[in-house]
């Protein structure tokens, strides 16, 4: 399941590749971190609630 995700998301990235020209918008960043961290939160409660 993790790893569906991490792949999901490398292949999100890589197909923005070629926009990465233009600068980056806060917005984009704050958005990308969010995603991030919320993968994150759902990693590790899901690993605390399997024990």
């Amino acid at each position: 399941m993790f790893e569906k995700g991490v792949s999901s998301f490398a292949v999100k990235e890589h197909s923005s590749i070629p926009l990465l020209d233009r600068p980056i918008s806060k917005n984009e960043m704050l958005a990308s971190e969010l995603a991030l961290a919320i993968l994150l939160a759902t990693l590790i409660l899901g690993k605390k609630s399997h024990k």
